[in-house]
């Protein structure tokens, strides 16, 4: 159920081709369960983060939801690092655009920690980021332009053009709010 008054949503993720995530999404559905059924377990790790990554734009987030929670037990029992971040990331989008926005901040945190706790800088950004646009919507314009000022710092370092330009865009747009 969603968070009483819940605000719109700021800079949503969309997928260009929905109709493409659509169909990779049914293809992705069957790839699953026959991963299951061969107990392919790496091979269903990284097909659920995909379904679930796609899931969510297609505004099928209680099944991303589903997806990705089993994904991030996956990703734990088989150390799965990396897998775990990104299970993490999506898991807490899937929530957030489900409007379970303090749920989400849970994941952004919980990922942040994880970083933090690993020693490693490849998702930092990532959380940061998508955190900022969760506080956003939840009203905390301060915690926002916290969370985009370090993302922002944090790509500027790596010099990824793309993710520089769409942080400073929603600090930009934070700006006039």
């Amino acid at each position: 159920m969603p968070e009483p008054s819940a605000p719109s949503f700021f800079r949503r993720f969309r997928l260009e081709n929905p109709d493409a995530a659509r169909r990779e999404v049914e293809f992705l559905a069957e790839q699953v369960e026959d991963a299951r059924y061969e107990r392919d377990k790496r091979a269903e790790l990284a097909l659920r983060i995909r379904l679930g990554f796609l899931l969510t734009p297609l505004d099928r987030e209680a099944e991303a939801i589903e997806a990705l929670t089993l994904a991030l037990a996956l990703a734990r029992a088989t150390n799965a690092w990396t897998s775990e971040m990104e299970a993490l990331l999506h898991l807490a989008t899937a929530y957030q655009y489900r409007g379970h926005r303090d749920r989400a901040q849970e994941f952004f945190r919980e990922g942040l920690k994880r970083c933090a706790d690993w020693g490693t800088k490849d998702f930092d950004d990532l959380f940061y980021h998508h955190q900022g646009r969760c506080f956003v919507e939840q009203g905390r314009l301060d915690d926002a332009r916290r969370a985009f000022e370090n993302a922002l710092r944090l790509r500027e370092k790596t010099g990824d053009a793309r993710r520089i330009a769409s942080t400073s865009a929603a600090l930009a747009e934070l700006g006039r709010l």
